[in-house]
């Protein structure tokens, strides 16, 4: 099984080259809620590899889903099999409404291939384009009891459809008879992402002095934060002129040195602003080219100002 995650995050990482994506490094060793991130332009993918997505548990996938929810990106899951078997291709898989597909359907993708059949509850389901089977149905001069009838199925169902509803494959094989037309609709990644502010935001505890005191400064000035334990680093701060910063935080900097540069290579990928916060004093303004400020500073200068002051010092030497 580790066989399969590294050889398909390697897979993934040629696919992403393939396409002009900049990607980070691998991070396949490490025990982080994800294993790749990819940009190209404002396309931001958060990938996480897994054999079996049975074994998916709530508190990754939530991990994943606040993370998406804070930078405006597009995550999923890339695996191979479930309880009941492989995953097939052109299938799109959800686990904690999370995303998932294998890596067949995750290569077309990328081509611009979107799925257009989910795994749900009892079977496999296509989204219906409403506007589309309307049009199609109008088109031809059929009446939605027309419609019913040849399906057998109700007027009430097939005006759900018109509206958006999904059906399942067998009724939608039907519907591409009567109406001669493909009226699915494609799923994107981007608007299955925005579905997830409506679940209860769920805050990971935050109960360290230090931590409490960073959340307290960066709220006063107008940042607000979110804490991760599953990435590495601890926190994202915004700000409303999207200034982000993608936070370590530590009461001894040399003790995060193990992922200083995966922070920095995350933020070169993503275009984002890296920064250590440190407790104590401390004579390093810069690790693996991440400003190093100290809470005092921040609290005393305000955020902007204490990293421009470690920027011009870095310039004069």
């Amino acid at each position: 099984m580790e066989d399969y995650r590294i050889n398909t995050i390697r897979e993934i990482y040629k696919i992403f080259l393939e396409n002009d994506f900049a990607v980070s490094d691998f991070f396949a060793e490490n025990s982080f809620a994800f294993d790749i991130i990819a940009k190209r332009d404002e396309e931001v993918f958060v990938i996480k590899v897994v054999y079996n997505i049975d074994t998916l548990k709530t508190s990754l996938t939530r991990e994943i889903q606040r993370f998406t929810l804070s930078l405006d990106v597009m995550a999923m899951v890339i695996g191979s099999r479930s309880g009941s078997g492989e995953l097939e291709d052109g299938i799109l898989y959800f686990r904690h409404r999370m995303p998932i597909m294998n890596l067949a359907t995750f290569r077309n993708y990328m081509k611009g291939i979107k799925p257009d059949i989910y795994s749900g509850p009892g079977g496999y389901y296509v989204p219906i384009d409403g506007e589309k089977m309307q049009n199609a149905r109008l088109s031809r001069g059929y009446s939605i009891g027309y419609i019913s009838n040849k399906i057998g199925l109700s007027r009430r169902s097939v005006s759900l459809y018109e509206s958006g509803s999904s059906t399942t494959v067998d009724v939608f094989d039907k519907l591409t008879q009567i109406l001669r037309e493909n009226i699915s609709k494609p799923m994107d990644l981007r608007k299955i992402s925005t579905e997830w502010q409506r679940m209860d935001e769920e805050y990971v505890i935050v109960n360290r002095k230090f931590f409490i005191n960073v959340l307290t400064a960066m709220n006063n000035m107008g940042l607000a934060m979110k804490f991760f334990t599953r990435f590495p680093f601890d926190a994202v701060a915004t700000s409303e002129d999207s200034n982000v910063y993608l936070t370590g935080l530590s009461d001894e900097p040399d003790r995060i040195m193990n992922n200083v540069s995966l922070l920095r290579s995350i933020c070169n990928i993503m275009e984002r602003e890296p920064l250590i916060i440190s407790e104590k004093p401390t004579d390093k303004d810069f690790i693996a080219g991440c400003p190093v400020v100290t809470i005092k500073e921040i609290m005393e200068l305000g955020l902007a100002s204490s990293v421009e002051k470690k920027i011009r010092k870095m310039d004069r030497l």
